[in-house]
């Protein structure tokens, strides 16, 4: 479960097994749609849904650019970088110096100092 005060719009949550994008948040229940071009609508509510734990290949999807165990996002006034640890699948953006777990904290963290809207890539 993720609290609607960590969600925006746009953020990437999984429901059931597949990813979705928040298409509409509501005061009991979240609006998702697995496209932006020609989406199909899903309902459900908070409790059914659950954050992206970051890995390597959602990284990649999301822009960055991997070089050995360093993953590179350029934006337009700055870069965040990120470090793999030895052999866990955790992620430390040590531009800002904090821990980043799943896809949608990554995804705020960004639009809150750019205004850049993370898209997944196929």
């Amino acid at each position: 479960m993720i609290q609607k005060e960590h969600l925006r719009i746009g953020n990437l949550v999984k429901y059931g097994t597949a990813i979705y994008i928040v298409d509409e948040l509501r005061d009991n229940n979240i609006t998702l749609c697995d496209s932006e071009f020609i989406p199909d609508t899903y309902y459900g509510t908070y409790a059914e849904i659950e954050p992206i734990p970051l890995t390597e290949d959602l990284l990649v999807r999301l822009g960055f650019v991997q070089k050995e165990s360093v993953y590179t996002l350029r934006l337009a006034s700055f870069e965040l970088v990120f470090y793999k640890y030895s052999n866990s699948l955790e992620f430390y953006l040590e531009s800002v110096g904090v821990d980043i777990m799943y896809a949608h904290q990554l995804q705020n963290l960004i639009f809150a100092l750019s205004g850049t809207n993370l898209k997944l890539n196929p």
